[in-house]
């Protein structure tokens, strides 16, 4: 009987988060900034995450900016892990937040009169992140998300980034 109601309250309370595990993938711009530069490309990242309950998930993901300037940063990296708040505003229709940290690995050139220098560096990221949410029924949904990296360290070449995306999300 014990038994009986434990499985009957698990099975319930996990009929209630809906779908759980999602992936999403999303697609926009992208600006670097730093105290030399301004750069801005292609912006793509994938997430993959858990939704606890209609109000809060964990996800990790890999986001990408790919610089197009002649000079200053080539492209970013950023590996980032975030917990995400939602607030429904309807049946289909939530407005999100994500915080979290990162780990940035970008490229800086600098120019000068007689040589171009090319460096790799890495950094520890904050994500602050806010979005907006459509459901097209129980396991897709379309979102628009502004991203914003900052360092947490100010050595330069310091960067942040920026990236608009519009996106789509499976829920499984």
């Amino acid at each position: 009987m014990l038994s009986t109601l434990v499985i009957t309250s698990t099975t319930a309370f996990a009929d209630s988060i809906d779908s759980g595990v999602y992936i999403n993938l999303n697609a926009g711009v992208g600006v670097q900034l730093s105290s030399e530069n301004i750069s801005e490309g292609l912006a793509s990242s994938i997430n993959v995450g858990y939704n606890f309950n209609h109000y809060l998930a964990m996800d990790v993901g890999f986001n990408s900016i790919g610089g197009l300037g002649l000079s200053g940063i080539s492209g970013s990296k950023i590996y980032a892990l975030s917990a995400k708040g939602s607030l429904p505003l309807g049946e289909v229709f939530y407005l999100y937040g994500r915080l979290g940290l990162g780990y940035e690995n970008f490229s800086y050139t600098s120019y000068t009169n007689i040589w171009n220098n090319t460096n790799e560096y890495n950094t520890t990221v904050t994500l602050i992140a806010a979005g907006a949410s459509f459901q097209l029924g129980k396991h897709f949904e379309l979102h628009l998300e502004d991203s914003f990296f900052s360092p947490l360290n100010s050595q330069p070449p310091a960067t942040t980034s920026n990236m608009l995306q519009l996106g789509v999300q499976y829920n499984f």
